[in-house]
């Protein structure tokens, strides 16, 4: 039975500036491939695919909107195999999420 996961992290930065750093300095990290974001309604997409620890696949989108509170939520929403996967494939989701915001932050500082 295949189960549906979302990871959602904050980021101190506006949605134009994460769109433009997962597009340019490459958002594929070991567990999850993350293609260049387009723009949406509001805000950008991109669609995103894992594989678990079995080699399973795990397909779905990356979202970028706008925050109540200065910055932007970035949600990643996937469907997995099974409970099983799905546990894989958030723990993935969630350190890409941590890491996208501590890029987003560093070139916050930098600019």
């Amino acid at each position: 039975m295949s189960r549906r996961l979302d990871v959602e992290r904050h980021l101190a930065a506006d949605p134009a500036s994460v769109a433009l750093l997962l597009a340019g300095e490459g958002s594929n990290e070991p567990d999850l491939v993350i293609d260049a974001p387009r723009r949406s309604s509001v805000g950008f997409i991109a669609a995103v695919s894992a594989t678990d620890a079995n080699g399973r696949p795990a397909v779905g989108k990356l979202r970028i909107t706008p925050a109540q509170e200065p910055g932007c939520e970035v949600r990643v929403t996937m469907i997995a195999a099974d409970c099983d996967s799905a546990a894989v494939v958030r723990r993935s989701a969630s350190r890409f999420l941590a890491t996208l915001a501590l890029r987003a932050r560093q070139r916050a500082h930098a600019a």
